[in-house]
């Protein structure tokens, strides 16, 4: 399992209840309500559908969040979407800081230090 795919995990938990999912160039997406535009919706109905996705990104292990109801600023997909760090940053800056300290600590490892 990757860093992002670990952070993945834990920020599904703080999305939605009901997470969908499907395989995508051969790894998993999460399709869920959107948290950024679903309190701009006015029924129920469209509350419940799952307009939004962290889907991966093809030959990468990094994934992008899009939405497609696209409602409010912070989820339009201009240029197709969101990194997963930034996605990240904006839902939950706290464990943002941290995936971005264990990110900092495998590319120390893995490049002897040098950034």
């Amino acid at each position: 399992m990757t860093i992002t795919e670990k952070y993945i995990q834990l920020i599904l938990s703080y999305i939605d209840d009901d997470i969908e999912t499907e395989l995508i160039n051969g790894l998993i997406s999460y399709k869920f309500r959107c948290p950024f535009c679903t309190m701009y919706v006015q029924s129920d109905e469209s509350r419940q559908k799952k307009c939004a996705s962290l889907a991966p990104i093809k030959d990468s292990f990094d994934y992008k969040f899009v939405c497609r109801r696209s409602w409010s600023s912070d989820c339009r997909s201009r240029g197709g979407g969101r990194s997963f760090y930034n996605f990240l940053a904006m839902y939950n800056p706290a464990l943002f800081n941290q995936y971005k300290k264990e990110l900092n600590l495998t590319r120390g490892r893995n490049s002897g230090g040098n950034f």
